[in-house]
């Protein structure tokens, strides 16, 4: 996977403390040329990593705390590769899953692809035509038997999204 621009795809850090997520980047073995959070950071520590080290897009999620809320927006729009990517966390109320909320966030902005979190499942699908991604969670992985995160290949006309699945 490595011809167009390279996005590692994260989401539900929870972490509070950075050693854990330098510890991560520390071994990661392949270059990436932005990050994609997708919220639920729970330190602004773990936000200042990533934005210190990489390109970096990221959004807020419903257990970050207010000065990440002050810095981040809920959901943006992120042009890549020849590609609109929307991002979101994807909580919200209301009895529809993770995945619809998500969508529905971006319909009307149709964009190519939808990257979300909120669940702590990883998800590679379509919906209506739009690519639904949730990397899981590098570091909270609930009802998952390991941790997970995304690499995406943008080089249009394609998206080559691949799950990878962190020891643990």
């Amino acid at each position: 996977m490595n011809s167009g621009v390279i996005a590692l795809v994260i989401a539900d850090t929870h972490l509070t403390a950075p050693d854990r997520m330098l510890e991560f980047l520390s071994r990661w073995p392949d270059p990436f040329d932005v990050v994609i959070h997708a919220g639920d950071f729970c330190s602004l520590a773990i936000v200042e990593i990533w934005q210190s080290r990489f390109p970096f897009f990221g959004v807020w999620g419903n257990n970050d705390p207010p000065e990440i809320r002050g810095l981040l927006p809920e959901r943006c729009l992120v042009n890549l590769g020849g590609f609109r990517l929307g991002v979101t966390h994807g909580h919200g109320e209301g009895k529809k899953d993770t995945l619809t909320r998500a969508y529905e966030q971006f319909q009307a902005a149709k964009p190519d692809a939808i990257v979300f979190g909120h669940s702590h499942q990883p998800v590679i699908c379509t919906k209506q035509g739009i690519l639904m991604l949730n990397p899981g969670s590098l570091f909270a992985k609930r009802r998952e038997r390991r941790p997970s995160c995304l690499v995406l290949d943008l080089n249009y006309p394609s998206i080559r999204a691949e799950l990878v699945f962190a020891p643990g």
